[in-house]
């Protein structure tokens, strides 16, 4: 997280990853959905994030609306 935030993540501060795709996704004719991981900092101990909420996103369309 530190990495990918470029220096000492807050609380509040959130990171987005883009996450490759599952390759078994990949034999489909249609692209498979953008995913990301989003990851909040939740709680700091000595300047390092020692509590982060993670969720996974996708850039996934509904059909059904």
């Amino acid at each position: 997280m530190i990495a990918e935030f470029g220096g000492l993540p807050e609380v509040g501060d959130t990171v987005t990853v883009a996450v490759d795709p599952d390759p078994a996704d990949l034999v489909h004719e249609s692209a498979p959905p953008a995913k990301y991981l989003v990851a909040e900092v939740r709680a700091v101990d000595k300047h390092v994030p020692s509590s982060v909420f993670v969720t996974l996103q996708t850039d996934e369309v509904n059909d059904d609306e």
